[in-house]
């Protein structure tokens, strides 16, 4: 029953983690060839134990002790849930599943974790929002910073504009030195600029619409670059980057 239980969060949280990283690789090259043919995917450097966040709920167990450190499976509504460590999930990190362990005993998180924060929320409800409950920081740094794809720690200095993007843009660019012309990024896209980067973990939903919209109502090409990233293994997810370009 437990073994049932462990497999069955597994495939919630992480789907593909009976796959070799290849074989999840072609999953996910297939999955973006519908929608655009992009010539590869851009593998994730680290396939096991990559979230920096993970977050636990403390309930009752497969084995009925309401002190359990873990996710939630089952449904709610009919009062059917239970709380199942996960300890054998691929995607969390040894020290997040060593804290959940001591958190678990009651024990105040020892040196030899290395965490960067751990954070405590109280509520009644499965899921709660910062508002309804806040998050009380127990241990370590109120943010967390990392090295992102090789770069280090990037600090950005910007500026909040209120607007639509295609009145604001226009009067924007007059005032920077874009002798070499502006790539901007933006989520949702909407800009009237030369080249555009558009990133999204699912391209087949209200981002195909825009794509449509944007193909169609202006005078971008079709993506001239469509490059599928892996920043979810064994999950169907990934993150898929187009340029637009006028």
């Amino acid at each position: 029953k437990k073994k049932l239980r462990r497999e069955r969060l597994a495939d919630n949280v992480t789907p593909l983690w009976r796959m070799s990283y290849e074989e999840q690789s072609n999953i996910l090259l297939e999955m973006t060839k519908q929608l655009f043919p992009p010539p590869s995917i851009v593998a994730s450097p680290v396939s096991d134990g990559y979230h920096n966040k993970s977050t636990f709920s403390v309930n009752r167990g497969v084995d009925g002790n309401p002190k359990t450190a873990g996710f939630y499976i089952g449904n709610g509504k009919t009062d059917n849930i239970d709380c199942v460590q996960g300890d054998h999930l691929l995607n969390m990190s040894s020290k997040h599943k060593m804290i959940a362990r001591h958190y678990e005993d009651f024990i105040r998180p020892r040196a030899v974790c290395q965490l960067d924060s751990l954070y405590f929320q109280e509520t009644t409800m499965t899921r709660c929002s910062h508002e309804q409950s806040p998050y009380q920081l127990l241990h370590g740094q109120s943010h967390i910073f990392e090295e992102v794809l090789g770069f280090g720690e990037v600090v950005l200095i910007f500026q909040f504009l209120s607007g639509k993007a295609e009145v604001v843009l226009p009067n924007l660019m007059a005032t920077l030195n874009c002798d070499g012309g502006l790539t901007a990024g933006l989520n949702p896209s909407r800009a009237a600029i030369r080249r555009l980067v558009y990133i999204s973990r699912k391209p087949d939903g209200e981002a195909m619409r825009n794509f449509r919209g944007l193909c169609c109502s202006s005078d971008y090409k079709t993506p001239t670059i469509a490059v599928p990233v892996d920043l979810f293994p064994h999950t169907p997810h990934c993150e898929l980057v187009l340029v637009f370009e006028r």
